[in-house]
C-alpha cells in the first residue's frame, strides 16, 4: 500500500494502478481542475503526501503543472513514454505493473527552497548539450533519475527543480557512458 495519494488523468489510469499496487487515487478528469479537488490535495499533503502520475505527453505535464503550482509539497512520479504507449495512444493506463510500481516507488518531491545545483556548463561537460547524441544523453538520464525528459532547458530545470544529489547524477552519467 503505498500512503500518498496519487493523482491520475482519468478512470483508466485508476484502473490500470489499482491493478498494479494498493493505493488511494483520484482523478482530474482532464485540464479544468475543480476547486474542491485543488483543496482535497492540499489536505492530503499536509496528512499524507500527494503524488502526481500524469502522462507522458503534452496534456500531462500541463496537468502536472497546474498542480504542482496549485499544491506545493506534491511528489511526482514519471513514465517514459515507451513504457505508456500501445499503438498511438499514451497513457498511464497502457503501463505495466512493473512499469507502474518502479514509477510511484522513485517518485521525486520538489522543493520551495532551491539551490542551483547545475548550471548549462555541467550540461555541457557531460555531454548532455552540444555534442553529437546529447538528445539520446539526457533521454537515458531521464530515465535512469526518474525524472521528466524534454529539451536541454528542461532537463536543466528538472535536475535543480528536484534537487538531484551530485552523487545521483554522476552514478547515472557513469552507466550513460
Amino acid at each position: 500500500m503505498i500512503k500518498e495519494l496519487i493523482v491520475v488523468e482519468g478512470m483508466d489510469d485508476i484502473a490500470q494502478i489499482k491493478n498494479a499496487i494498493d493505493a488511494d487515487i483520484v482523478a482530474t478528469h482532464g485540464y479544468k481542475i475543480k476547486k474542491t479537488l485543488f483543496d482535497e490535495l492540499r489536505k492530503a499533503v499536509k496528512t499524507r503526501g500527494v503524488i502526481v502520475f500524469t502522462d507522458p505527453d503534452y496534456a500531462g505535464k500541463m496537468i502536472r503543472r497546474t498542480i504542482n503550482e496549485n499544491v506545493k509539497g506534491c511528489k511526482n512520479a514519471y513514465l517514459k513514454q515507451s513504457d505508456a504507449i500501445k499503438k498511438d495512444d499514451i497513457g498511464v493506463e497502457n503501463a505495466s505493473k512493473e512499469a507502474i510500481i518502479d514509477a510511484l516507488m522513485n517518485a521525486r518531491a520538489s522543493t520551495e527552497e532551491r539551490k542551483v545545483l547545475y548550471t548549462t556548463k555541467d550540461l555541457y561537460e557531460t555531454g548532455l548539450i552540444g555534442a553529437d547524441g546529447s538528445s539520446e544523453r539526457r533521454e537515458k538520464l531521464a530515465s535512469l533519475l526518474k525524472i521528466s525528459n524534454s529539451n536541454a532547458k528542461k532537463m536543466l530545470d528538472a535536475l535543480n527543480y528536484y534537487q538531484i544529489s551530485r552523487e545521483d547524477f554522476e552514478e547515472a552519467m557513469k552507466k550513460i557512458d
